[in-house]
C-alpha cells in the first residue's frame, strides 16, 4: 500500500511541475513576443522616417525621383517590397509619405498574449521646404503615425 501511495504522490508532483513549467513557458513567450513587436515598431519607424526624409529632398525638382529614393532607401535597409504599403506625394506636392506593414511571424504570434496586433504598421510624412536642397535631407520635420 505504501508503494501505491508514493507512486500517486510522484504522479501528482510531476503533473504540478509540468503545469508550472508550461505556464512559465507561455508567460516568457508572451513577454518576448511583445518585446519583438516593440523592437519591430521602433525599427520600422526609424527606417520609414529616414526614407521619406531622403525622398522629400527631391520633391520640387523631380517627384518620381523622390518616390524612388524613398523606396530604394527602405529596400536597402531591410524592408521587403511587399511590406511597403504606399509611397505617395501629397495632392499639392508639398510632402512625401510612406507606409510600412510587417506581419509578426506565426511562430512568435502563437500563444502571444497582449500583442497590440499581428501586423506592425507605421506611416511617416516629410514636407519639402524652400530652404533645403537634395543634399540636406536633415532639414525636414516629420509627422509619424503608428497604427
Amino acid at each position: 500500500m505504501a508503494a501505491n501511495a508514493t507512486r500517486g504522490f510522484r504522479r501528482r508532483l510531476l503533473a504540478a511541475v509540468a503545469i508550472g513549467a508550461l505556464a512559465s513557458a507561455v508567460m516568457v513567450h508572451a513577454a518576448s513576443a511583445l518585446m519583438y513587436y516593440r523592437m519591430t515598431l521602433i525599427r520600422l519607424t526609424a527606417i520609414d522616417q529616414q526614407a521619406v526624409r531622403e525622398g522629400a529632398a527631391w520633391l520640387r525638382e523631380d517627384p518620381p525621383r523622390a518616390i524612388r529614393t524613398a523606396q530604394l532607401y527602405a529596400l536597402d535597409h531591410g524592408i521587403a517590397a511587399g511590406e511597403i504599403g504606399f509611397i505617395r506625394t501629397a495632392p499639392d506636392g508639398s510632402s512625401l509619405g510612406m507606409g510600412l506593414n510587417r506581419k509578426i511571424p506565426a511562430y512568435i504570434a502563437v500563444l502571444a498574449l497582449g500583442l497590440p496586433g499581428r501586423i506592425v504598421k507605421v506611416t511617416a510624412w516629410a514636407p519639402w521646404r524652400d530652404n533645403q536642397s537634395p543634399n540636406s535631407p536633415d532639414s525636414h520635420s516629420l509627422r509619424v503615425a503608428k497604427r
